[in-house]
């Protein structure tokens, strides 16, 4: 089976905000404080490009099927086999996969793209309905 990945559809304009405030801080380092040393007004530079790289480089994977296995994404990855999926859990928020052996899994809705979510959806129903019989 090939890989299949599913993007987050949310950026978090927290880091915009970040930036924008270091923005600030390091415009009035120069020219309201003479004082400080140079480390001390260069350091917003960095954090800004810092946080304008995580804003608009933040649709990564968050969702990724490879090898009847669904993984999150990130420092704190999950992951979940297919194979021994029981059964889907659906709610407004989302789906829970159950499974005898294993955690829970869940599944956001909201981090999808509606597309994405109803493919991801097809693709689990296919493996909830083999684990059926």
């Amino acid at each position: 089976m090939s890989v299949v990945q599913f993007k987050n559809s949310k950026k978090k304009k927290a880091n915009l905000i970040a930036a924008v405030l270091w923005i600030i801080y390091s415009i009035t380092m120069f020219y309201y404080d003479s004082k400080n040393s140079l480390w001390y007004k260069y350091l917003g530079i960095p954090l800004v490009i810092f946080y304008l790289l995580a804003y608009f480089l933040d649709k990564g994977i968050i969702y990724q099927i490879d090898n009847n296995i669904i993984k999150t994404k990130g420092v704190f990855s999950k992951s979940f086999d297919l194979n021994e999926l029981k059964r889907i859990n659906r709610n407004q928020h989302g789906m829970r996969l159950i499974s005898e052996k294993q955690n829970d899994f869940r599944i956001e809705k909201s981090f999808l793209t509606i597309e994405d979510y109803n493919a991801l959806e097809s693709i689990l129903k296919t493996y909830e309905k083999a684990t059926e019989k």
